[in-house]
C-alpha cells in the first residue's frame, strides 16, 4: 500500500459546484428582496391613495350638507386637501384634490362632483377629471 486514497468513493462537492450553487442561490435572494421592497411601495401607495379617497368623501359629504358651499382647502396631517365650488345656473360643481405626502410618497387623487336638481340638468355639464393630469386640476 502506498498510502494513496481513491477518490472514486469520496462523498461531497466539488469548489466549481459550490460556487455556482452560492451564486444561484444569491440571486434568488436578492430578487426576493428587490420584490420585497416593491411590495412594500405598492402597499403604502395603496394605503395613501385609500386615506385620500376617503378624505374626500368626508368632505363631500360635509358640503352636501351645507345649502350653499364654498371653496376652501384644510391641512391634514398626512397631507392636504382642496376644494373648488363652481355654481352655473342650477348646476354646483364641486372638484376635491386630496395631496398626500410623508414617508417619501406623493401622491394625490381628484375627483369631480356635479350636484344638481334633477338629472336633465346634467347631460352635457358632468366631466371627469384624470388625476394623473395636473394640467385638469
Amino acid at each position: 500500500m502506498t498510502g494513496r486514497r481513491s477518490r472514486a468513493g469520496a462523498c461531497g462537492f466539488t469548489i466549481p459546484e459550490l460556487v455556482i450553487a452560492l451564486t444561484i442561490f444569491a440571486v434568488g435572494v436578492l430578487g426576493s428582496a428587490g420584490l420585497l421592497a416593491l411590495a412594500a411601495r405598492t402597499l403604502a401607495r395603496a394605503d395613501a391613495r385609500a386615506w385620500a379617497a376617503a378624505v374626500a368623501a368626508e368632505i363631500a359629504d360635509s358640503l352636501a350638507l351645507v345649502p350653499a358651499p364654498a371653496s376652501g382647502e384644510r391641512l391634514l396631517p398626512r397631507g392636504a386637501v382642496a376644494w373648488t365650488v363652481r355654481h352655473e345656473g342650477p348646476v354646483t360643481r364641486v372638484t376635491l384634490r386630496v395631496r398626500v405626502s410623508g414617508a417619501g410618497l406623493a401622491d394625490s387623487v381628484s375627483t369631480v362632483i356635479v350636484v344638481a336638481d334633477s338629472v336633465a340638468e346634467l347631460g352635457a355639464r358632468a366631466t371627469s377629471v384624470d388625476p394623473d393630469s395636473p394640467s385638469s386640476w
